[in-house]
């Protein structure tokens, strides 16, 4: 008795140490899944915009760690004095700084080397500014990740699988940074596109896992047969919704091209009968999706009747249907594509989180 006496207090201080690091961890997980939000809605205006080569190198902008707001900052002056890397944009070309120095009268050529990693030498200050804020939040990002990762190296021998989440969400976000260096230099190359946005999307749904394992979810059900059908709907939703992005991202490559070709400005009046039969196959795609999440639905509710999580996911889908139906049907306007990918991102946070919710009743 005196054993037990002595034992309870040490019980209940590791207990509270425990859960005050779940609850740190839960809110950097939170943040950065909010953040993830906000660099592939950021990512998507990139794209809508035609703003993905506004900076022309990476990770800095024109060679600047702030980027310029006026194009007389990327024009060569004389008597004017340049640091070594920064661009100035000169006979269609870009050129880069080899040094610190100060020009003189004339130009001389051999204080710049062209930049040869593409051909891309416009300067747009919109663009340019869009691309800096998506870079922006992709560095912000990097903050909550980094915090929790170093979180969980210090339980590492108590919660090893704590730290190989969070060692598997640090290396697709160190994938994404190089993959969107690699987009820079190549000029946006398509299929490596479709590649960012998988990388982006494998991303969230690891730190919800991750997330699902410090934060309580509460009381469950335990009934076996319910929970198993919900846990295969839940695969069917996650594998139909992933073939559903891939299809996406590549009628998006296609837009990509035409914007690239007829620029942002041009009339989209007629860009969808340029479109291969990848745009109908999407389209009639998304009526798996809604079969698929309608069976979901009505397994969770018979499992979890309280529970609002898939009539969420539901609504999501029919909402992005909807938005993807004006896009057809209204020429692909700009303003529409962030909130569809957006809500393509949150159904999928939201599937993952179906999905991992009845995968970890059990345990």
């Amino acid at each position: 008795m005196i054993a037990a006496k002595v034992d309870l207090p040490l019980l209940t201080m590791e207990h509270s140490t425990k859960t005050s690091f779940n609850s740190r961890m839960a809110w950097l997980l939170q943040a950065a899944i909010v953040l993830t939000f906000m660099v592939m809605l950021a990512g998507s205006v990139v794209r809508a915009t035609g703003s993905g080569m506004g900076c022309p190198d990476w990770p800095k902008c024109f060679g600047l760690l702030i980027p310029p707001t006026d194009v007389e900052q990327v024009t060569w002056h004389a008597n004017s004095d340049y640091s070594q890397g920064q661009m100035i944009v000169r006979d269609e070309a870009l050129w880069k700084a080899n040094m610190d120095f100060t020009t003189a009268e004339s130009w001389d050529k051999s204080q710049w080397t062209v930049y040869t990693r593409h051909d891309y030498a416009i300067f747009n200050p919109v663009h340019t500014w869009i691309e800096y804020i998506n870079r922006l939040f992709g560095a912000l990002l990097g903050l909550p990740m980094l915090i929790a990762t170093g979180m969980a190296f210090t339980v590492m021998r108590s919660r090893p699988r704590l730290l190989g989440g969070m060692m598997l969400a640090m290396f697709f976000l160190g994938f994404e940074a190089w993959l969107g260096k690699l987009l820079v230099d190549g000029h946006l190359i398509p299929q490596q596109i479709t590649l960012h946005m998988v990388g982006a999307f494998a991303l969230l749904a690891v730190l919800v896992n991750v997330l699902r394992s410090v934060k309580p979810m509460g009381q469950h059900s335990d009934q076996s047969k319910l929970r198993v059908k919900v846990k295969r709907w839940a695969i069917a939703v996650i594998v139909l919704l992933a073939v559903q992005v891939v299809l996406g991202t590549q009628v998006r490559e296609q837009i990509d091209v035409l914007l690239k070709t007829f620029g942002v400005h041009d009339s989209r009046l007629a860009w969808m009968g340029q479109l291969d039969i990848t745009v109908l196959v999407h389209r009639s795609f998304s009526w798996m999706l809604l079969i698929a999440s309608w069976y979901l639905h009505r397994a969770y509710k018979a499992w979890q009747p309280s529970s609002p999580l898939t009539l969420m996911l539901l609504i999501g889908f029919v909402l992005i249907a909807v938005l993807g139906a004006m896009m057809y049907y209204l020429s692909i306007p700009a303003v529409i594509q962030p909130a569809h990918l957006l809500l393509t991102a949150v159904t999928w946070m939201i599937g993952v989180d179906v999905l991992v919710r009845s995968w970890q009743s059990t345990n």
